[in-house]
């Protein structure tokens, strides 16, 4: 725990931060029971600062800027992270983004977990809304599509976070859809479940752009176990894709025209349970890779019915597929087998 002396400037620099000399801190639930009521007494540049435990409840942001956040923005300590939750009970998504215009609102250092709803967003639905999302744990939470996140039509900023253990049908860790321009770094996306397909994530008509980021141990009962990419222009660097278990396509499935650009990424350990590409699916795309390993995916680590261009990347086993191959300053690894 920190003083009060270190508090008192960071309490302070919250209020300069919010573009208010007269913005408020409102506590909950010292001032308001639940966070939802302490939203909905928040202006433009409050800040609503929340206590650690445990809020049974689903949120509803207006379209202001507003800071909604556990003690984390104030201490900077992880334990307030999953000390600080919102439960949605079931009952539809536990955080709803909609419609907000030109506002910036922010979540910060909270679990968001328990949502479930027959349509989008188990744990954040964002629709036609621009928030900062950042140091959250989304678990635990069901949809139809994007049992963690939905995003539409959006511009958010998602960083320092944990998606794990979340389901749905098409994207089990969140969903992508209609030209979401999402910016994500640091976020570890793992254990999620889709029964159809994007196991960790399904990026559809969108181009986000994805740094430092982990998707692992995620399973979908179709296409792409780790993510898939339809209608989708993607920029992923420093990407780590492991153990993700998909029928076609156990890292990554891309298809539909799809031009992914996919530099320093890790793509190792994957499995499809058929034989189409355990580590990249490509189907209809245009793949460029940069400095990337590929290796010890089943059954294969790559078919490529699309055309890849790769340079500066190791791939165990090389390509089978007839489609353009463009491969410069490439290793093949050929692994042998020994008998005894």
């Amino acid at each position: 725990m920190k003083s009060l002396v270190h508090i008192i400037p960071i309490l302070l620099s919250v209020l300069v931060l919010s573009g208010r000399i007269d913005a408020r801190i409102i506590n909950v639930p010292n001032d308001f029971e639940t966070i939802q009521a302490g939203i909905d007494e928040a202006e433009e540049g409050d800040t609503v600062l929340v206590q650690p435990g445990e809020y049974v409840e689903t949120i509803v942001f207006p379209g202001t800027d507003i800071i909604v956040g556990s003690h984390f923005i104030i201490e900077e300590d992880e334990d307030f992270i999953t000390e600080t939750i919102i439960d949605g009970d079931q009952n539809g998504s536990v955080v709803t983004f909609s419609d907000l215009g030109d506002a910036v609102p922010q979540l910060i250092g909270f679990t968001v977990r328990n949502g479930g709803i027959h349509g989008n967003g188990g744990g954040i639905y964002c629709r036609h809304a621009n928030p900062i999302l950042t140091n959250l744990v989304i678990t635990e939470n069901q949809a139809l599509n994007g049992g963690g996140l939905y995003f539409d039509y959006s511009q958010a900023t998602l960083n320092n976070t944990r998606i794990v253990g979340n389901s749905a049908a098409l994207g089990g860790g969140l969903l992508l859809f209609h030209h979401p321009d999402i910016s994500m770094q640091n976020v570890i996306i793992e254990g999620n479940e889709a029964e159809n397909t994007g196991g960790g994530l399904l990026i559809w008509e969108s181009n986000p752009v994805l740094t430092d980021v982990i998707i692992r141990d995620n399973i979908a009962g179709t296409f792409g176990g780790g993510m898939r990419f339809d209608h989708a222009n993607p920029i992923l660097t420093r990407v780590a894709i492991l153990n993700n278990v998909g029928s076609y396509g156990g890292g990554i499935e891309t298809n539909w025209d799809s031009n992914p650009v996919l530099i320093n990424l890790t793509i190792v350990g994957n499995e499809a349970d058929r034989d189409w590409g355990g580590g990249i699916d490509c189907g209809d795309s245009d793949v460029t890779m940069v400095n990337c390993i590929v290796w010890n995916n089943e059954p294969l680590n790559i078919r490529n019915a699309g055309n890849i261009e790769a340079t500066y990347s190791d791939f165990e086993n090389g390509f089978e597929g007839e489609a353009t191959l463009a491969m410069i300053h490439c290793s093949l690894i050929l692994m042998k087998e020994t008998t005894t």
